[in-house]
């Protein structure tokens, strides 16, 4: 049987999209006006080729904290008793227009649907490579008519489901995996793996052919830099327009339907920006494997009905203890294998993530800090759910308090 060849390393947080709507009302938007010896400006900006340059100094609300979450209930985890909500190295979460959640539990080859108020409603799926079969789950969308698009990592396949989960169509195309986002003209947002693109993104039409491409890859000698250095998150909004969050960059864009960069937003942060990787040796049963670390800024974003940006981020960097690694394997010819634990973390309950928010301006507004790990958000009204994939294995539901 052919060794299989270690690849890469995924931590405690995996890079996603998420999909808001953007609404007129953002009375937040005063809240970061004014040049007054009582409330100072917090923010510059800058007017270049077109796309406005803000660069945040300080939070508008200042040590306040204007908003804060209240959870609601814990989804599935260890102590659950419902097999339903058990869910094993779960990749993405996605919403309908009813406020129905859905988890891509990779693990459990399966989608589970979940009702606004937490309990199980439904299951599509099983292990395999025939229709309405999965082997690796990786991204999620659904759309307002119920349908719902999925990634596979192992087949590299992208395949359409009914609202009832039957599968009504699939999209061979290798390109095509990964976290998406869907636009209301029906088009999805990928990562572009095409080997012959720098784009970080392509809008796919539903045929799989890319109408439209944003964004610029970093070249960099060595894979784990590559990899690690084009880290992103996206989300979109209801007006086409898409965001880029940068995993290791201290940079949140926002690109217009056209593909035109409007808007580039950074922020304050308790930590330097590295673009090095250092690596620690560590044991794992026989092997001495050296373990990558990297500084990373942002693992998710999403917008919430006033068409703010909640960028989840790092406030400090995981400790080795903490990271929860996972290990992936690809053959020799590049096919997708698998992945296998190689740490498991009774950590927790960390202080290592919190919300930043920003205004639709890209004023940075304040934080709302975070108790435990933390991976993909959706946010649906006045509620905010967060997948944590690696250690609990749950979905925290919720509610914003403002």
């Amino acid at each position: 049987m052919k060794a299989p060849s270690v690849l890469f390393f995924t931590t405690a947080l995996l890079c996603c999209f998420a999909c808001g709507q953007n609404q007129n009302n953002v009375p937040d938007q005063e809240e970061t006006k004014g040049n007054t010896p009582e409330k100072p400006l917090t923010y510059s900006t800058e007017d270049r080729d077109g796309a406005v340059f803000v660069h945040n100094t300080a939070a508008a609300w200042g040590e306040e904290q204007k908003m804060r979450l209240e959870l609601l209930k814990v989804i599935g985890g260890p102590d659950t008793t419902d097999s339903n909500l058990t869910f094993h190295k779960p990749t993405d979460i996605a919403l309908d227009t009813q406020g129905n959640l859905y988890v891509a539990d990779s693990g459990n080859f399966r989608i589970q649907k979940i009702s606004p108020d937490g309990n199980f409603l439904d299951s599509f799926g099983r292990e395999g490579q025939g229709p309405g079969e999965f082997q690796f789950l990786d991204g999620l969308v659904v759309d307002e008519t119920g349908r719902i698009y999925v990634t596979d990592k192992a087949t590299n396949a992208l395949k359409v489901l009914s609202p009832e989960g039957k599968e009504i169509g699939a999209l061979a195309a290798g390109k095509m995996t990964g976290k998406m986002a869907r636009l209301s003209s029906g088009d999805l947002v990928l990562r572009n793996n095409a080997r012959d693109s720098d784009a970080l993104l392509g809008i796919f039409d539903p045929a799989g052919e890319v109408n439209l491409e944003l964004g610029q890859e970093e070249h960099y000698e060595d894979a784990d830099s590559a990899r690690y250095f084009n880290r992103i998150a996206f989300a979109s909004d209801g007006s086409d327009n898409i965001y880029i969050a940068y995993g290791t960059r201290n940079k949140i864009e926002k690109y217009a339907p056209s593909g035109d960069l409007i808007l580039s937003v950074d922020r304050p942060l308790n930590f330097p920006v590295s673009q090095e990787i250092t690596y620690e040796e560590h044991t794992f049963g026989p092997r001495k494997i050296p373990i990558p670390f990297v500084n990373f800024i942002s693992a998710d974003i999403t917008l919430d009905g006033r068409g703010r940006l909640w960028v989840l981020s790092y406030e400090r960097q995981l400790k080795f203890e903490e990271m929860g690694l996972t290990m992936h394997f690809r053959d020799g010819d590049g096919r997708y294998e698998g992945a296998q634990p190689l740490q498991t973390s009774d950590l927790t309950k960390i202080d290592a993530f919190a919300f930043h928010l920003f205004s639709p301006e890209g004023h940075f507004l304040g934080k709302i800090p975070l108790t435990h790990h933390a991976g993909e958000v959706q946010i649906f009204q006045d509620r905010l759910y967060l997948l944590e994939p690696r250690h609990e294995m749950c979905i925290y539901a919720y509610r914003i308090i403002e």
